[in-house]
């Protein structure tokens, strides 16, 4: 059984890195990987936690009434 600080981190930075290859072993041997250099801004990252925070705060009757397409 792999270990949680085995989990591959992906830099999207790494101009000598073979990306898609390390994304597939990643996904191969765990089913995920960690994301360096994503360029994703910090605040869009904690907005999104807090919205999944309220979403899974919300009783299940609530969440099975708001639409999913």
């Amino acid at each position: 059984m792999a270990l949680l600080w085995e989990v591959p981190v992906v830099d999207l930075a790494c101009a000598t890195c073979d990306l898609p290859s390390e994304v597939d072993a990643a996904l191969k041997r765990f089913g995920f990987f960690y994301v360096r250099n994503h360029g994703v801004p910090e605040r869009l990252i904690t907005d999104q936690l807090e919205q999944n925070r309220r979403f899974f705060a919300l009783d299940l009757t609530a969440k099975q009434a708001l639409p999913f397409n």
